[in-house]
């Protein structure tokens, strides 16, 4: 097999599919100006099936035609023939070659870094094309215990598509009860973004989130971490610890399945949420894999009560196609998710996708129509707080264009802060600015 042959079958094995509406046409296939996605996988060690990405803007400056990049990447190229050699120096100043040919719409080659032969390939960053975005009815056969980017995903989608889909629940139970898939948060994905690429963001706007079934079941005991030890030591497990609930979704309520004792008919006001959005987690040497009991940078098991039907979540990509997931549905739940469940069922939802390019993001954030949302996930309250306060003291810099002493003035005589779980393996806080207050901003 000749070298180009090997590296454009290499190609073939990165997780992008590039559907024939997307590709240039003929005239645009050898001009070289505009915006391509770089590709690198390692032909040897730990990332050899791994292939990495990032975007790349091609444009004439004097006689040259240089490709830069945000993280610090630029290079010169040179074309003659079929060949096209890019010369400079990677993001972190190490002088570099890129050797390429054409190969039909994309270039195609290699590169050595560091002593390590690695394939190379360049392909126009996708647009949606023309016409209204598409609407994808999307029954899932399969479910995910993991946040990852290493399974194949389930739907293609464009930026401003919506998709309608359902959830099941945290025992992979479905609206008619069935077992669909074993415990522990299993989710509906993954969904790849076309053109997301890491340093990008994805927006997820929530239109619709619903339960369909009549039942729910929750927690009849306070989790370890959200009590006094000493509560722990002397409680005694209760016989009847089931807890049970239904729902009535026509009252808008969801009522405790028990007829005897103190809180016989107790009911709660339904509020639908999602416990778990997020996206594939960053690799760190290899691909990453999260169990979908983990919040994190990526999103996760984040258990906040209003990311419910209306709201907004923001989260940073840190792999190729985002692989976005979504579930562990809760018809209610209280601040902190206090017995380590909400009141778990399966929903219908419903949900647009939004890509926003070259934005950096630390944790996710969130907003709905009252609020914008930072969140905050660590080991500990006190780290999570801090992320929180964080996040949202840095948003309203960025964002609203406030100095450090204007944002750190409006915050302490308004901000909120929400405790969003405290029984998984870490904490997420949430801090939170009213947008009526935001009005007042001279932008």
């Amino acid at each position: 097999m000749s070298r180009l042959v090997r590296f454009a079958f290499l190609a073939t094995l990165a997780p992008l599919t590039i559907s024939t509406s997307l590709r240039p046409s003929p005239q645009q296939s050898r001009e070289l100006t505009g915006n391509w996605q770089l590709w690198r996988r390692p032909l040897t060690g730990v990332n050899s099936n791994f292939p990495n990405a990032f975007r790349i803007s091609v444009a004439r400056v004097g006689d040259s035609l240089v490709a830069s990049a945000t993280n610090g990447f630029r290079v010169t190229a040179r074309a003659s023939g079929d060949s096209v050699i890019w010369r400079g120096t990677l993001a972190n100043g190490t002088p570099t070659q890129l050797l390429t040919k054409w190969s039909g719409d994309s270039l195609v080659g290699s590169t050595t870094a560091a002593g390590v032969e690695t394939a190379v390939w360049l392909v126009r960053d996708p647009v949606r094309p023309a016409g209204a975005p598409w609407h994808h009815m999307f029954k899932p056969t399969s479910f995910s215990n993991y946040f990852t980017g290493t399974i194949p995903p389930v739907l293609r989608i464009h930026s401003g598509d919506t998709v309608q889909t359902e959830t099941i629940d945290a025992g992979g139970r479905d609206s008619t009860r069935t077992v669909r898939a074993r415990g522990g948060n299993p989710l509906t994905g993954p969904f790849w973004i076309n053109g997301s690429l890491p340093g990008d963001v994805i927006a997820v706007h929530f239109i619709r989130i619903r339960t369909n079934r009549t039942t729910a079941g929750s927690g009849s005991e306070l989790s370890w971490t959200a009590v006094d030890p000493d509560y722990i030591t002397d409680y005694k497990e209760a016989a009847d610890s089931g807890s049970n609930w239904i729902i009535d979704a026509k009252a808008g309520v969801a009522r405790l399945d028990r007829t005897t004792g103190g809180i016989a008919g107790f009911t709660v006001a339904l509020k639908p949420m999602l416990g778990c959005v997020g996206v594939a987690p960053g690799p760190t040497n290899r691909p990453e894999t999260r169990a979908t009991s983990y919040p994190g940078t990526w999103g996760g098991n984040l258990d906040y009560n209003r990311l419910a039907e209306g709201a907004t979540v923001y989260l940073p990509v840190a792999v190729a196609g985002a692989f976005l997931f979504v579930g562990d549905g809760h018809a209610a739940q209280g601040d902190g998710e206090l017995t380590g469940s909400g009141l778990e069922t399966s929903m219908n939802v419903e949900f647009s996708v939004e890509l926003i390019r070259s934005k950096q993001l630390g944790f996710p954030r969130i907003e709905d129509a009252n609020d914008i949302m930072s969140v905050g996930v660590g080991g500990s309250l006190d780290d999570a707080f801090k992320f929180a306060t964080t996040g949202l003291a840095q948003w309203l810099e960025t964002e609203y264009k406030l100095t450090r002493s204007e944002a750190a003035m409006i915050l302490g005589a308004a901000a909120q802060l929400d405790i969003g779980e405290v029984v998984d393996r870490d904490y997420s806080v949430v801090a939170r600015f009213p947008k009526r207050l935001l009005l007042q901003l001279k932008r």
